[in-house]
């Protein structure tokens, strides 16, 4: 990835309601403007939420080449992240993860999930690059599925999730859900 700079992350802000907006594809929402999930509202509520000092909701903005290239929220549904089409594949998406994730270790969290929806692929592969994990449940349902997450319906809520905890130096992320151990090999 030659020629791509790292982003600058920074809080979301009282000046930021469109830039929220548009990430979140507000004009093209089906839900009623009237709905709280909406985007409008959802930026809305973002933008409250992280001058609140008792509110563990935050959101930050990944700004590259002076744009705002990406998004990322405490919100658990979808990880509350997204990356503009234009900056995907350069790496955003791990730059904004981190910064949650710094955020909540710092609120004393020990593990954290996402809600994704199974047709989400690019939030999927995001959190998984990060040393993501499906839970029990969502693994169980992708297996219900022959194993292949592509046959999971795409509007399947499925969880991810992983251990705050400091890795200890040279170790790989772990994921919160511990895998079955590999079954003994026979001779």
């Amino acid at each position: 990835m030659s020629g791509v700079q790292k982003p600058v992350i920074r809080t979301i802000g009282d000046g930021d309601y469109d830039d929220v907006c548009r990430l979140n594809n507000a004009d093209s929402c089906p839900l009623s403007k009237n709905d709280p999930r909406h985007p409008y509202n959802a930026a809305a509520r973002i933008i409250e939420e992280s001058h609140d000092p008792q509110s563990q909701g935050r959101g930050w903005f990944a700004v590259a080449g002076g744009e705002v290239a990406g998004i990322i929220t405490t919100e658990n549904f979808g990880g509350g992240i997204i990356v503009d089409p234009k900056f995907r594949g350069q790496g955003i998406a791990g730059h904004l993860i981190r910064a949650r994730e710094e955020f909540l270790r710092a609120q004393g969290q020990t593990t954290t999930q996402v809600h994704i929806l199974a047709g989400n692929t690019a939030s999927i592969h995001a959190f998984t690059k990060a040393g993501y994990a499906f839970d029990k449940k969502s693994a169980d349902v992708i297996a219900a599925h022959g194993g292949d997450r592509a046959q999971v319906p795409q509007n399947t809520v499925l969880v991810m999730e992983r251990s705050l905890e400091t890795p200890k130096p040279d170790s790989p992320r772990q994921s919160v859900h511990k895998s079955a151990p590999a079954a003994p090999k026979t001779p």
